[in-house]
């Protein structure tokens, strides 16, 4: 598209929108492509266009899906970070094994929260006592034991598990394991979830309801000094207008870029599409504790009646990588002795009858308003129908969706979980683990004693190949009680306009701006 053209457009749409988000589109249209402010400078704001609202900014508010991942990730540390190896670096902290359950944290001197506060090993302790009190973060910390962090000075501490905890630093780098600022929770408690501090590159500044979040660099940033000086986050949940809005110069940055957009974003000369393959994998789900839904022969009749490779064709237009299991196959103990689940429509008529359903039953389908998840709700709808399913669909935004699945009022719901850390324990024991019910991460509500005490195996357990084993057979038990029928593994789109040098992609979805290189 002509400049020209894209600054006449940028103009007229930036007319359009309320008085906040036009101010946020007039600073983007004064800077195009190459252009400079009025002092001759580069211009180092950035927009974003974000496939929705987040849930919340501090991850124990219940901030650990991807739309609220992907703002706060710039705003937090984690105590450790894995390379590209999954080796396990220092971040905020050297650390040490002491022997198998106690582990020593040297945190880094200098280091400052976005108050000018320094990071203190209270802080960390306050962090890891708080995770473990917490059922969405319980995952991570719950290896734990809150009765045994013990801070030796304002710089060191020593933490104990219960048992032996193999997987514990590699959780440590996942993002819901962010480090909290203990006075400042203390004080403002659940609003720390809508007004946080953390020692991130960027300051949270304001949360403009329904339109947008604008982030700050952070001048007294413990690491290297972002490019970018200032971002605002707008939420747009339809993928065309993200598009459109990337187009116009509206915005700098489009997430999740839809199938349907690839080539208009890849086939347009001013534009980038940053591409990669996630871990995440996106999924069907039932809830395993209301009726119809509490009987496994249900759950497995109406699997049988869904086809997966037709739902990937048609959303993906080709293009997606079908899912067999709850990771992606780069994960570590991913099982490829499983295949996809045959299609069979007639049997699962007659499987649904045999378990007590033979003139069909009423259902409903549960869906954020994302498209891609709309159009497999929309064809899920269609397959159902054939072996007498009839399924009503409820679409919701993004949070009051969210919300919805952690407290249970779903029946069938549609979803993707990202497997955040090197170990794929960080997964399995939020979304499998009967204690982790809800507000945990296990939505599906499925409750399996084996599947317990599988995830006690690979959790404690030293031994490679003890792990190795029990994560298998947990893969085969989730195919058999069928919580989850996986769809597709993620991939990643990210579309920019010719301001964007580079922005690397990370298969655990959370993109953070301060790798961002502005031209």
């Amino acid at each position: 598209m002509n400049k020209n053209i894209r600054r006449i457009l940028s103009a007229v749409l930036s007319l359009a929108m309320t008085l906040s988000l036009a101010a946020c589109g007039e600073k983007n249209s004064s800077a195009q492509p190459g252009s400079t402010g009025a002092d001759g400078e580069k211009n180092t704001e950035l927009n974003v266009a974000l496939a929705g609202e987040p849930n919340a900014l501090d991850p124990m508010c219940g901030a650990t899906d991807r739309t609220s991942s992907a703002v706060y990730n710039n705003i937090y540390d984690t105590l450790l970070v894995a390379d590209e190896k999954g080796n396990i670096l220092p971040n905020l902290a050297e650390y040490e094994l002491i022997n198998d359950t106690t582990y020593e944290f040297k945190v880094i001197k200098g280091i400052k929260w976005h108050n000018g506060d320094e990071l203190k090993a209270n802080d960390i302790a306050f962090t890891m006592k708080k995770g473990c009190e917490t059922a969405i973060t319980k995952y991570i910390w719950g290896a734990i034991d809150p009765d045994r962090i013990e801070i030796i000075d304002e710089y060191t501490l020593r933490v104990s598990t219960f048992e032996p905890a193999p997987a514990l630093l590699a959780l440590m780098t996942a993002l819901p394991a962010s480090i909290l600022n203990e006075k400042y929770v203390t004080e403002v408690g659940d609003g720390s979830g809508t007004a946080p501090i953390g020692t991130g590159p960027y300051k949270f500044v304001e949360w403009s309801r329904g339109n947008s979040i604008t982030l700050e660099r952070f001048d007294d940033y413990h690491g290297e000094t972002p490019d970018v000086s200032k971002v605002v986050f707008r939420f747009i949940p339809e993928a065309t207008n993200r598009t459109i809005e990337l187009e116009s110069g509206i915005c700098d940055l489009a997430y999740e870029i839809q199938t349907s957009d690839l080539s208009r974003v890849a086939d347009n000369p001013d534009l980038t599409l940053f591409s990669g393959i996630s871990n995440s994998v996106r999924y069907i789900g039932f809830n395993c504790q209301k009726a119809p839904f509490d009987n496994v022969a249900v759950r497995q009749a109406i699997a049988s009646a869904i086809n997966i490779g037709g739902i990937v064709n048609a959303v993906k237009m080709g293009k997606g990588v079908v899912a067999t299991n709850p990771i992606a196959p780069d994960i570590k103990y991913f099982n490829d002795d499983i295949k996809l689940r045959p299609y069979n429509p007639e049997g699962a008529k007659a499987a649904l009858a045999a378990a007590g359903y033979s003139n069909g039953l009423s259902t409903t389908i549960w869906v954020d308003e994302q498209k891609e998840r709309v159009d497999i709700a929309t064809i899920l709808q269609s397959q159902l129908a054939e072996i007498g399913v009839n399924a009503e669909i409820k679409v919701s935004e993004w949070s009051s969706h969210v919300t919805a699945c952690y407290n249970g009022d779903i029946d069938i719901y549609i979803f993707s979980w990202s497997c955040a850390c090197p170990d794929p324990s960080i997964i399995f024991n939020s979304v499998f683990n009967s204690a982790m019910l809800g507000q945990g991460g296990n939505c599906s509500r499925i409750v399996d004693d084996r599947i317990d005490e599988l995830l006690s195996i690979g959790n404690t357990s030293m031994d490679e190949s003890e792990r190795e084993s029990a994560y298998k057979e947990i893969q085969q038990r989730v195919y058999d009680l069928v919580p989850w029928v996986p769809l597709w593994v993620d991939t990643i789109e990210i579309g920019a306009n010719a301001r964007i040098d580079s922005m690397p992609v990370t298969a655990t979805t959370a993109w953070s701006i301060k790798n961002v290189i502005l031209k």
